[in-house]
């Protein structure tokens, strides 16, 4: 991920690509969660042109908005464990096929919902 994000920080020529982002003004140059949450934040705002702080902070928003469903039917638990990773089990095959597996254990009438749809 570091790579692919400074790839980016370079751009295609010497003054492409990013150079500064804007964080909460606060006691820590640290991105969330050893600083302030940006998506609640109401305080003032600098601009940081460090690459390394720039990458961290791109780093720690990815993580967190590319775990925003682990606490979902659909990102962790008996729901996710019998379609497995690659959705390569037979439940998975069963499900592209329009068949819902019998998973009694599915709590939420929303989630056999959106199965079924």
């Amino acid at each position: 991920m570091y790579s692919t994000i400074r790839q980016t920080l370079r751009g295609p020529t010497t003054d492409g690509g990013i150079n500064r982002i804007d964080i909460p003004a606060a006691h820590t140059l640290e991105p969330y969660p050893a600083g302030p949450d940006p998506k609640t934040w109401i305080g003032p705002w600098c601009s940081v042109t460090d690459q390394q702080l720039i990458v961290r902070h791109i780093c720690a928003a990815n993580v967190r908005q590319y775990h925003q469903a682990y606490p979902t039917p659909f990102g962790s638990g008996a729901l996710v464990e019998t379609i497995a990773p690659l959705a390569d089990t037979a439940d998975a095959t069963s499900l592209l096929q329009g068949a819902i597996p019998v998973l009694p254990h599915i709590p939420l009438q929303e989630t056999k919902d959106i199965l079924q749809t």
